[in-house]
């Protein structure tokens, strides 16, 4: 896993101790509004860095995952953002733009923004440090999470099986104290430099999803992706 919430930790600890945030809401809704505002400035600064002449509602495109046509050679700047953002995808990041734009006092905010349908503008001199910040995050990807696993010794352990209400019990050989104490698991890189595009047919894509159907069903699995597939295409050219 990725640790995507350090980043922010220092901005929304400030957010949480602003004498606004104090005033309007409760100490219990403090964070969650502090994390609100960074989080949608920080796709706010990926507009501008990448499709600066474009509204605030097409950020929910650029961290979409599909390639954008107006960022140009910016694409790994949104790949980045996506790790940060990613509670913020599809819908929902429209319901938290609107909630910046009608709640968050324009005091508090770093951006002028007055409808989701404009093109933000940045407090350029008031929260200079705060785009600074959002610009250092948008430079790299989060880092890997380190933690440390204890490994069951021998004897008998109860084990939590996903679909299963009650725990397994499982017997542990002696032979797992042969096990080395630290284990490395080799991190290997399989993306490609280039993910090429692959073109197909909205109907060969119903097929497919009919054939998956198929298959897990004689698995067992009803998931019905056929009766599921409610798509919204958005269309960037009208070339398409």
């Amino acid at each position: 896993m990725r640790d995507t919430t350090d980043w922010c930790q220092n901005l929304v600890k400030q957010l949480k101790q602003d004498p606004d945030v104090v005033q309007r809401w409760a100490e219990e809704e403090r964070g969650r509004i502090a994390r609100l505002i960074v989080h949608v400035e920080l796709g706010l600064s990926l507009l501008l860095q990448v499709a600066p002449t474009q509204p605030a509602t097409e950020v929910r495109h650029l961290i979409s995952g599909y390639r954008f046509p107006a960022i140009g050679n910016r694409w790994l700047t949104c790949k980045i953002a996506r790790f940060y953002l990613l509670e913020y995808k599809g819908s929902d990041w429209e319901s938290y733009l609107n909630e910046y734009i009608k709640d968050i006092p324009d005091d508090l905010k770093a951006f002028d923004l007055a409808e989701a349908e404009q093109i933000p503008a940045f407090k350029q001199y008031a929260y200079d440090y705060r785009y600074r910040a959002y610009s250092h995050v948008l430079r790299a990807s989060p880092a890997v999470k380190q933690r440390e696993v204890k490994l069951a010794r021998q004897g008998r352990w109860l084990a939590q099986i996903e679909g299963k209400e009650e725990p397994v019990v499982i017997t542990l050989p002696q032979t797992v104290l042969n096990l080395p104490k630290n284990l490395i698991v080799p991190f290997v890189r399989t993306r490609i430099h280039s993910n090429p595009a692959y073109t197909f047919t909205f109907k060969s894509l119903l097929l497919s999803a009919k054939e998956m159907d198929r298959r897990l069903a004689q698995l067992g699995t009803d998931l019905k992706y056929y009766e599921r597939f409610g798509i919204s295409l958005y269309m960037f050219t009208t070339s398409l």
